[in-house]
């Protein structure tokens, strides 16, 4: 593990002797990799290193330099660079362990040492440029101090040098304008304080200032990301006598020409050179009009396009002089193709012959890659509705759609049977979830390979599949095909070179006489299905009535989550959500636990199916509120501006009191409305009326935070999306986890961001695991993220201990920096 690390490591024990090192810390002391064993003590590695020459800046004072090294270890001091004497650099830390011994981190920043190199030398070309330009240049802080000018900005004014040093305040250089005699208005103190209010605006802004000796300065004033502004300082004085000597009639015509958003070009009907063209022309060609006027589109434009253009323009030369509309998609010089909407008309001479050929473009390659986008997106939306991503098969929804439709239908025999594994579990616990996934796909490709043509393999979610019998009424025939399913489930797996063996069961259902629509069929073929497995390995049940043994256990599961309540046996765990820009800690989602007596920590998954179900849900959920915004108070007055997201469940929408008790838990625990987030499902978004939609508006409307959860296994349509008032998407773990692996996944995602990001949405990405699964995500524009790469769900007090972290820490490194 430590081999693949790309910093060098090397751990010492208590008494200072080696015990490990990687193979990255060989490669980075290559002089002393031959004496390098367990069990050498430090200060020996240190002489052997130093009499080797490996540290240049010890030669001459060896001794002086081991003391103060092992003086600097002793007390751990902050991380120090030092320069090898093959020239690289390194950044040297070390660190206690609880038990006394050391642990040395070494990384290589040589390239980060040429980079302040090169940013120094940079800076002086700079300083260099500022002071050779024409225009007078003056660059202020946020707190209106000069970082630096030029000596033409000194010489427009007249300002004393002592107050073109860093550090002036821009009050100072008023008021010596003033003093000077350059200002020529009558009250002067009103034009300091209106010069620093629009300042401090931080807003860009162009003037005209006419000094009293007579010269006229243009200044530009530009803020800055960071506060402050920058402005430059031209004397104008010559260009504005001349500016006012022009023809007024072709200024404002000049002025129309050039600030329309649409390109307009005009061409010589003669040669068809181009003769003018204006500035949104620039942006749409992608280079500057000096270099296209008097040329022809075939000295600008690749053949392709100037080939089109030029026929465009023939057919112009000899139309009826009316206007002509296209729609073109043009090749640009610089290989970008751009699609335009233009209306071409002549303009005649006095003889009635073509003078010259207008051009009006509308630039609609925008629209055109918007209009793609949310077609790829709702067809993508589309798949997901009815599909699996993992497996590709048919899902749930398409499932109960088909059913539905084959009840209909008729009276026509049908058989359906689900099939579980056994031992899928086991298999995610001790070999992953990659591994698991891999098995789910070799299980539907084996499914896929026996079904005959007239049937149909599904997934239902997890591990658990459904295959339908067209036709087939014989309870002894459908067992017949069942069992030889089960009999090849059952046959071994080569799963990154593991063999993995499992097994499978199956309930089994016989349309119209155990069922009449899709919801009895699959109902009772889970009956079916937990009897199957309760009878061991490889069986399979067909659905008798008095199956009803699974819905026992959900009655006394039922009766120990009502105890579990009364007995503060549920917890809450808080995963971490961070932003990806910077690594810091936004946000964290609240996920119950239920600390069974017996069972130890339980998830959700083993629970919260009955939970939702059952009458104490909506007590369950309104303790779930009340107590994650008490820590999100706490943590918001240690100064961490996080919010916390809440998991809503379907009942407390039902009950109409929702938005009361979230009035309530706020005002109790004094958390602005901002800080809190509400988390809902698609299906349950989706498949409500106005019992949903109303408390949600009301909500969003109070300041509220809404996130539509498991974004993308659901069929969230674009009209949906918009009615409901959500501010944030969080794309669903499945998808997140396949993103390196396929670049279908990868599409879906990318899509999903996409339309999110059209509809003005935040989006989370749930379920990160890896650095490359993360800087995919910041690539394509992902806000936040959470998931194992960066912490598992924490108890609360773990919870602010990664916090306490993070202040002093930012996660950047997982956060594709």
């Amino acid at each position: 593990m430590i081999d693949v690390m790309p910093a060098g490591l090397i751990f010492f024990d208590a008494e200072d002797r080696l015990v490990l090192w990687n193979k990255r810390y060989d490669e980075l002391y290559p002089e002393t990799a031959d004496v390098r064993r367990p069990g050498l003590r430090f200060e020996d590695l240190l002489r052997i290193a130093v009499a080797r020459g490996v540290q240049p800046d010890a030669v001459g004072r060896e001794e002086e330099w081991i003391a103060q090294r092992l003086k600097e270890r002793a007390a751990l001091s902050t991380a120090r660079d030092q320069l090898l004497s093959n020239g690289r650099w390194l950044r040297v830390e070390d660190r206690r362990t609880r038990d006394g011994g050391v642990v040395g981190i070494r990384v290589d920043i040589t390239e980060l040492k040429q980079r302040e190199a090169e940013q120094k030398l940079q800076n002086m070309r700079f300083s260099a440029a500022v002071q050779n330009i024409a225009q007078g240049l003056a660059m202020f802080d946020r707190d209106q101090k000069l970082i630096v000018c030029n000596r033409r900005y000194a010489e427009v004014y007249g300002i004393p040098v002592e107050l073109t040093k860093p550090g002036t305040t821009l009050r100072q250089i008023l008021e010596s304008r003033v003093k000077s005699g350059i200002y020529s208005g009558s009250d002067p103190n009103k034009y300091i304080r209106d010069r620093m209010e629009n300042a401090a605006a931080g807003k860009p802004t162009d003037t005209i200032l006419e000094l009293t000796n007579g010269r006229i300065v243009s200044i530009s004033h530009r803020p800055m990301v960071d506060g402050g502004w920058v402005s430059t300082h031209e004397d104008i004085t010559d260009r504005r006598r001349i500016e006012k000597q022009r023809d007024r009639g072709k200024a404002f015509l000049d002025l129309v020409i050039e600030n329309v958003p649409a390109t307009i070009v005009v061409k010589d009907a003669r040669d068809l050179k181009y003769v003018l063209i204006n500035r949104a022309g620039e942006h749409y060609y992608g280079m500057p009009r000096g270099q296209m006027i008097g040329k022809t589109a075939h000295e600008v434009l690749p053949a392709g396009s100037a080939e089109l253009v030029t026929a465009l323009d023939r057919e112009l030369l000899h139309s009826d002089g009316r206007p002509v509309r296209n729609e073109h998609i043009i090749e640009m010089p610089d290989r970008t193709k751009r699609v335009g909407m233009s209306t071409r008309l002549p303009i005649l001479d006095e003889n009635g012959r073509p003078q010259y050929l207008l051009a009006v473009i509308e630039d609609i390659t925008d629209r055109k890659r918007l209009e793609a986008t949310e077609r790829q997106a709702q067809e993508a939306l589309k798949y997901l509705a009815y599909h699996d991503e993992l497996t590709k098969l048919p899902n749930r929804v398409c499932l109960y759609r088909d059913l539905e439709q084959m009840l209909a239908a008729g009276p026509d025999p049908l058989a359906i049977a689900i099939c579980d594994l056994d031992g899928f579990k086991d298999v995610n616990n001790t070999l992953g979830h990659a591994v698991g996934d891999q098995l789910l796909v070799a299980v539907a490709q084996r499914l896929r390979a026996i079904a005959p043509d007239s049937e149909r393999v599904y997934r239902l979610g997890g591990d658990e599949f459904v295959v339908t019998f067209p036709g087939v009424a014989d309870p002894a025939e459908v067992g017949e095909a069942v069992n030889r399913m089960l009999r090849r489930l059952a046959e071994p797996y080569e799963i990154n070179h593991q063999r993995l063996d499992i097994a499978a069961a199956a309930g089994i259902v016989l349309a119209h006489a155990h069922g009449s629509t899709a919801q009895q069929l699959i109902a009772n073929a889970d009956l079916a299905l937990f009897r199957a497995k309760m009878a061991g390995p490889g069986q399979h049940q067909i659905y008798l009535p008095d199956l009803r043994a699974h819905a026992e256990q959900r009655r006394r599961l039922n009766e120990e989550l009502r105890r579990a309540f009364k007995n503060n046996e549920f917890e809450l765990f808080f995963q971490p959500q961070l932003r990806l820009s910077d690594g810091a800690v936004v946000g964290a989602e609240a996920l119950l636990r239920w600390r069974h007596p017996e069972r130890g920590v339980l998830a959700p998954g083993a629970f919260i199916d009955v939970l939702e179900s059952s009458t104490i849900a909506s007590d369950v959920g309104l303790w779930i509120l009340q107590t994650a915004c008490e820590h999100a108070a706490i943590w918001r007055k240690d100064g961490d501006a996080l919010r916390v997201g809440v998991n809503l469940f379907p009942v407390q929408f039902r009950e109409g009191s929702l938005n009361s008790r979230v009035e309530t838990v706020l005002r109790a625990t004094s958390l602005p409305p901002e800080a809190l987030e509400l988390e809902i499902t698609e299906n349950i978004a989706l498949g409500q009326d106005q019992a949903v939609l109303g408390p949600l508006q009301e909500l969003r409307q109070k300041g509220i935070a809404l996130a539509l959860d498991d974004f993308g296994t659901g069929y969230a349509s674009l009209s949906y999306l918009t009615r409901y008032p959500v501010t944030r998407v969080k794309i669903d773990r499945s998808f997140v986890q396949k993103i390196g692996e396929d670049t279908e996944s990868a599409t879906i995602v990318r899509s999903l961001i996409a339309l999110a990001r059209n509809l003005d949405l935040n989006v989370t990405a749930e379920g990160v695991e890896t650095a490359a699964q993360a800087a995919f995500l910041k690539a394509e524009g992902c806000g936040e993220v959470q998931g194992y790469l960066y912490a598992k769900p924490l108890a609360a007090s773990q919870f602010e201990c990664f916090l306490t972290e993070a202040r002093t820490r930012p996660i950047v490194a997982e956060c594709g920096a």
